[in-house]
């Protein structure tokens, strides 16, 4: 440890060598302060050796979850597969039939039916 010198040097002296404690280490400092966590280790949930997130950092990762999972079809032939998307479509068509939003024409004679 270096102790400060409060007087100036005065007249011709030299100014005194700062004292310098020899026993200090080149070691970080250790956290004295022990605590107890009173929230048990198997009701952890994750890693518990992660950093900690706040309630609003998970909220935000939450949102985004369901990006990952809601992967659309992109051909008919994988939407005819999913049992979910066919009845999401069956609430769709069901709700433009009660909200009267179309009528079912006939076919023009000149285009061909979708399969």
């Amino acid at each position: 440890m270096i102790v400060p010198i409060d007087s100036e040097p005065q007249n011709n002296e030299a100014a005194p060598e700062p004292v310098v404690d020899e026993s200090e280490d080149d070691e970080p400092p250790r956290n004295i302060f022990k605590y107890k966590s009173s929230h048990p280790e198997e009701l952890i949930l994750g890693n518990k050796d992660s950093p900690r997130k706040t309630r609003s950092q998970l909220r935000s990762e939450e949102s985004l979850v369901g990006l990952i999972y809601m992967v659309e079809p992109t051909k008919i032939d994988e939407a005819l597969k999913d049992d979910a998307w066919i009845v999401a479509m069956q609430k769709e068509l069901n709700q433009f039939q009660r909200n009267d939003v179309w009528t079912l024409v006939p076919k023009p004679s000149h285009k061909k039916q979708a399969e």
